[in-house]
């Protein structure tokens, strides 16, 4: 069978069985378009009276897609994706998605007025629901390596993206202070300069419990709203007149525009070149 759309076309064998209640169908073909690759599907229709319920399960599983850039999405992504996960649709929208996925040599960013972030892999598994405009989900295990830049990695992801308002709330627990870095750039909590500076101290820590919320309305650049964590054994070298230090643990609250951190630290030691 061949299908094509705006942006897509698919060619694929299809192979149907039939069980009671349900039809189980698999297919292996290939994606033709802005995603481009061989895949493999199996999807299962249920059955009520004769009539076919409006909701699917699909297992999708590929090793490599490429992936291309869609101007106006709010999560926009381009590079080498390999994907396998079950995929709940209902009326012809995918509801939920679990599984795991890997992006290689790829782009990654919100909305077209930031800035991508080049990527050379980002792997993790993933849990996601969708209830009208808002998709909430849970990344687990996750590791990212940014373009020229060491790689950080987090035990746990989670977001709630309302598309209506425009309004990201994330939270992370286990993550490297890479990660902090990275929020502090999207939302420019810290100027570029700063930033540098302290990419120089070679900082070393995790942050815990991290909660960020961002505003994406519009094509308007990123805006910080809140932000709240702990950052735990939190070491940084001295580099010109800045002190470098060992065993920070602190507490961050960003509100209004203003950041406020309490140090929580018995143990840390101060360093100077």
């Amino acid at each position: 069978e061949r299908r094509a759309s705006t942006h897509q076309t698919v060619e694929a064998n299809l192979w149907l069985r039939h069980r009671a209640g349900a039809t189980e169908v698999v297919t292996r073909g290939r994606f033709q378009g802005h995603v481009d690759g061989a895949f493999e599907a199996a999807a299962r229709l249920r059955w009520r009276g004769g009539e076919v319920l409006p909701s699917a399960e699909i297992h999708l599983r590929s090793e490599s897609l490429t992936v291309a850039s869609v101007p106006g999405r709010a999560l926009d992504f381009a590079g080498r994706l390999s994907l396998d996960g079950w995929f709940r649709a209902q009326q012809g929208r995918v509801i939920a998605a679990t599984g795991h996925a890997a992006l290689q040599d790829g782009q990654l960013r919100f909305r077209e007025a930031l800035e991508p972030a080049g990527l050379r892999e980002i792997t993790g598994s993933f849990l996601l629901r969708r209830s009208g405009d808002t998709w909430s989900g849970r990344l687990s295990d996750v590791a990212v390596h940014a373009a020229g830049q060491d790689p950080w990695r987090a035990e746990e992801l989670t977001f709630r993206y309302e598309s209506a308002g425009g309004l990201l709330t994330t939270a992370g627990r286990g993550a490297d202070l890479a990660l902090l870095a990275e929020v502090s750039q999207l939302g420019k909590l810290l100027d570029t300069a700063t930033l540098t500076r302290l990419d120089a101290m070679q900082p070393k820590g995790l942050v815990e419990d991290l909660r960020v919320q961002l505003s994406l309305a519009g094509d308007k650049p990123a805006r910080l709203l809140a932000l709240d964590g702990r950052l735990a054994g939190v070491s940084l070298i001295s580099i010109d007149r800045w002190p470098g230090v060992e065993d920070l643990n602190a507490a961050l609250t960003l509100r209004d525009d203003a950041l406020r951190i309490r140090v929580d630290s018995p143990r840390m030691r101060g360093s100077r070149k």
